[in-house]
């Protein structure tokens, strides 16, 4: 009986200390081993920001992939390695969030995931007779999407959406990128707006860009009927711009006649006729400068027309905003095709 005595009193000593000396070994060796195991994995996976923390032999982890495919595939990969345990309240990779908006007529067609648990793609969103962008910026998914940035998206879908023409927009939490007419001065404006979000230099964007809304291929006239006519009197425009000098507002003595001649065209094409008469940009420098300089190119040739009889109420000036982003890399005899002012129907 001393015997026995003796050797559960030695067992009650060693247990601990061998059960001590096991979670030790687990805590110091194995545990950081199973950790940096599974952050390889993660790693490996495309996983971003990726961590991982173990509670014995559960695992608890955490990140970000690009798709709802990476996402699965990084969950499978996990759940399939031997020995670690990872309870589903425990999972905690998510895909970044992605939205897609098409616009074709008068319809917008939303597709992508906003909730980190969302598996399906988002309902399709659309009015019947007239685009309601309020609609579109102050829904729950839109107004989930991203919410330190949200006055930026909300200027965004509002304005680009706002123009005419089928148009597209990815946005993720990396870029936004657009597809559709645009006009620099809003490219510009959305760029810095967006804080590094949006960036219209990169390889990926897919728009066109125009001097104004009045280039638009969908730009459609409204003061004069279609006709025959009407694309002579258009044509007749286009092909007569009034060029300057660089850096200058003043009109050149050889272009006076020209514009006796655009006088006479415009008065020919009845009193109903009103006109947009806008000022190119020239080439490098300040924006801001070379929109006040194209104005004031456009203001001299509107005066010019006037004393060769034409109304000044037909005329609405304009600054065109340039059709190129990086213009001092054309040569200087390209560059003059900048500096015009030019007419075009309203």
């Amino acid at each position: 009986m001393s015997s026995m005595r003796l050797i559960t009193v030695i067992g009650l000593i060693l247990i601990p200390i061998f059960v001590a000396s096991i979670f030790g070994r687990f805590t110091q060796t194995l545990s950081p081993q199973l950790q940096q195991d599974l952050l390889t994995v993660l790693q490996e996976q495309g996983v971003d920001k990726a961590k991982v923390s173990l509670d014995h032999l559960d695992a608890v982890l955490s990140g970000y992939v690009k798709s709802l495919d990476a996402r699965q595939a990084a969950r499978e990969r996990i759940q399939n390695l031997h020995g670690i345990r990872v309870p589903a309240e425990n999972n905690h990779i998510w895909a970044y969030p992605r939205l897609e908006l098409n616009r074709s007529f008068k319809k917008i067609k939303v597709n992508g995931w906003l909730s980190p648990s969302d598996t399906a793609t988002l309902d399709d969103w659309s009015v019947e007779r007239k685009l309601d962008i309020d609609q579109l910026i102050t829904d729950p998914w839109v107004v989930k999407f991203d919410r330190d940035n949200r006055p930026f998206l909300k200027q965004l879908l509002s304005e680009f959406f706002a123009l005419p023409d089928a148009r597209g927009m990815e946005i993720s939490h990396e870029r936004i990128v657009l597809t559709g007419d645009v006009t620099i001065p809003l490219l510009n404006k959305w760029r810095k707006a967006s804080k590094g979000w949006f960036d219209p230099n990169t390889d990926n964007s897919r728009f066109r860009v125009f001097p104004s809304l009045f280039h638009f291929p969908s730009y459609k006239i409204k003061t004069i009927s279609r006709s025959a006519g009407a694309k002579k009197l258009a044509k007749t425009l286009r092909y007569n711009p009034v060029y300057f000098a660089s850096g200058s507002t003043d009109i050149a003595p050889v272009e006076i006649p020209k514009i006796e001649y655009l006088a006479k065209t415009i008065q020919s094409a009845g009193k109903k006729a009103r006109f947009i008469i806008g000022g190119h940009l020239d080439g490098p420098g300040s924006l801001k400068r070379s929109l006040v300089l194209a104005k004031k190119r456009a203001e001299n040739v509107v005066n010019q027309l006037v004393e060769f009889g034409v109304n000044k109420k037909r005329f609405t000036i304009y600054s065109f905003g340039p059709a190129r982003q990086h213009m001092k890399k054309l040569s200087a005899k390209k560059l003059r095709h900048y500096r015009r002012v030019e007419i075009l129907i309203k």
